[in-house]
C-alpha cells in the first residue's frame, strides 16, 4: 500500500514497529459492507489490499442516514458477519429442502425486511441498512490506496462515507496504535541520540541509517543470560539496555563453571552430576542436562557479581571491539524482564564510521576498567583501553566473510 510505504520512507521502522506491536490486521469484507459513515470519528486506517471501495459524499441536501424505528435492537453484527452466517447455514441445509420463492408475496415482504435490516460499520461507529442515503459516489479507492488517510493522521471526523464495491481486503491499522507506533519511534530515536557514544558525529545527509532504525529489540526473562563467561559470542553485538537490569558476574573459581569443565571432559551427565563435580549445571541440552536436573555441590557455585547495566548501559560481545577469545563475564538478567537494543551482525557494520569509532573506544574503556579490577590483570597493566582508541582498529568489514554472514540479530 502506498501509504504505508510513503510513512516508511518518511519514519523508518514504522512498519516494523507496527508488526510487532501486533497493530496492522489484515481484514476481507463483502460488497455492500460499509466500512464507516460521513462524520463518524475516526478509528482505523484501512489500506485496500484487494478490490474496491467507493467513497460517497453528501451534499448540501442533508439526508436522513440511517433509517430508524425498524429494529427494536441495535444491530450487534456487520453484514459481512452476517451474510458468513448465512452461508455457513445453507451450507448444512440439504438442498432439496431449499426453498426458493422469489414471485411470491413473502419474498417481497422478505426483500423489504430485509433492506431495512440495519448493521454496524466496519469501525463500529454508525450503523446502516440497504436504505441507507450515503450521498453521491465521489471516488472509488482500488488496491494500493487508503481510504482519507488524512482522518487518521489528523484526527478529524469522516468527510465521506465508504462502502465496498466488492468482496474487498483491507490492511487495517487502529489510530491509537499507529500514534503509539510514531510516539515509539520518536522515544527511540531520542533515547539512542542521548546514549550511544559517538551521535554527535551522526550526519543523516551521509546515506548512513539512523541506529535507531536498524537496531532490533530483545526482551529476556528473569534469569536468561546474554553473555556467558568461558564461552566466545558467535557474532558481533552491541546491546543497549531500554529497561530492567542485568549483572556481569564470574565464577569464584573456574572448576565451577560449565563451560570451562566440559571443555575438558565428554559432553556426559556424568561430567558435572557427579559427587565429585563442583560446576553449575550446563544449559539444557548439553551434556544430557534436563530443566529439573540439580547442580553438582551447590555450596561451591555461587558467581560474585562484578557490575550493572541498568537503563541506558552499553554491553557487548569482545568480536564487536573486535577482539578475539572467551567471554570473561556472564550477564545475567536480575530483573523481572530485561529490553533491549541489538545492533549486530550487519546492522553494527551498517553504522556511521565515526559513531562505530566513538562507539568502539567507550566499550574498550569500560571492558578495561572490569577487567583492572580482576586479581589476575591487577598486577598487569592492560592495553585493552589503548587499543580502543587506535586508529588501526580493525573494522568489522575487514573480518572473514564466514564473520561477516552470521545471523543478523541475536532476536531471532
Amino acid at each position: 500500500v502506498a501509504f504505508f510505504a510513503e510513512q516508511e520512507a518518511a519514519c523508518p521502522g514504522l512498519i516494523d514497529e507496527l508488526v510487532r506491536a501486533g497493530a496492522a490486521q489484515l481484514t476481507t469484507e463483502c460488497a455492500g459492507q460499509v466500512v464507516y459513515r460521513q462524520e463518524d470519528a475516526s478509528v482505523s486506517l484501512f489500506g485496500v489490499v484487494s478490490g474496491s471501495v467507493g467513497l460517497y459524499m453528501r451534499g448540501d441536501k442533508v439526508y436522513r442516514l440511517t433509517p430508524r424505528g425498524e429494529a427494536d435492537t441495535e444491530p450487534t453484527s456487520t453484514l459481512t458477519e452476517a451474510r458468513s452466517r448465512r452461508d455457513e447455514a445453507a451450507e448444512e441445509e440439504d438442498e432439496e429442502d431449499v426453498c426458493l420463492v422469489a414471485d411470491s408475496p413473502r419474498s417481497a415482504s422478505a426483500s423489504t425486511a430485509a433492506s431495512a435490516t440495519r448493521y454496524r460499520t466496519c469501525e463500529g461507529q454508525g450503523t446502516f441498512s440497504g436504505r441507507s442515503k450515503l450521498g453521491k459516489r465521489a471516488q472509488v479507492v482500488r488496491a494500493g490506496g487508503v481510504l482519507r488517510e488524512q482522518a487518521l493522521v489528523q484526527g478529524v471526523a469522516r468527510s465521506a462515507s465508504a462502502k465496498c464495491l466488492e468482496d474487498t481486503t483491507f490492511v487495517v491499522v487502529g489510530f491509537p496504535e499507529y500514534q503509539a507506533a510514531m510516539a515509539e519511534l520518536e522515544r527511540r530515536r531520542a533515547f539512542f541520540d542521548e546514549r550511544l557514544p559517538g551521535m554527535r558525529e551522526f550526519a543523516p545527509e551521509s546515506g548512513h541509517a539512523h541506529p535507531s532504525t536498524i537496531a532490533s529489540a530483545r526482551t529476556l526473562r528473569q534469569g536468561e543470560r546474554l553473555l556467558v563467561q568461558g564461552i566466545a559470542a558467535s557474532e558481533p553485538a552491541v546491546f543497549l539496555v531500554d529497561r530492567g537490569v542485568l549483572e556481569l558476574q564470574r565464577y569464584r573459581r573456574n572448576s565451577a563453571n560449565p563451560a570451562y569443565v566440559l571443555a575438558s571432559r565428554p559432553l556426559h551427565a556424568s561430567s558435572w552430576k557427579s559427587s565429585l563435580a563442583s560446576c553449575e549445571r550446563p544449559m539444557t541440552g548439553i551434556a544430557g542436562s534436563t530443566g529439573g536436573a540439580e547442580t553438582g555441590r551447590g555450596e561451591h557455585l555461587e558467581r560474585d557479581m562484578w557490575d550493572k547495566a541498568a537503563e541506558g548501559d552499553i554491553l557487548c560481545t569482545l568480536a564487536a571491539l573486535p577482539l578475539p577469545g572467551i567471554e570473561p563475564f556472564t550477564a545475567e538478567v536480575v530483573s523481572r524482564s530485561a529490553r533491549l537494543f541489538v545492533l549486530s551482525g550487519s546492522a553494527l557494520g551498517a553504522l556511521h564510521p565515526k559513531v562505530l569509532k566513538q562507539l568502539r573506544a567507550h566499550l574498550a574503556e569500560q571492558l578495561a576498567r572490569r577487567l583492572h579490577r580482576l586479581p589476575e590483570c591487577q598486577a598487569a597493566p592492560s592495553s585493552i583501553a589503548d587499543s580502543g582508541r587506535s586508529k588501526s582498529l580493525p573494522s568489522l568489514s575487514a573480518q572473514p566473510a564466514n564473520a561477516r554472514g552470521l545471523h543478523t540479530s541475536l532476536g531471532q
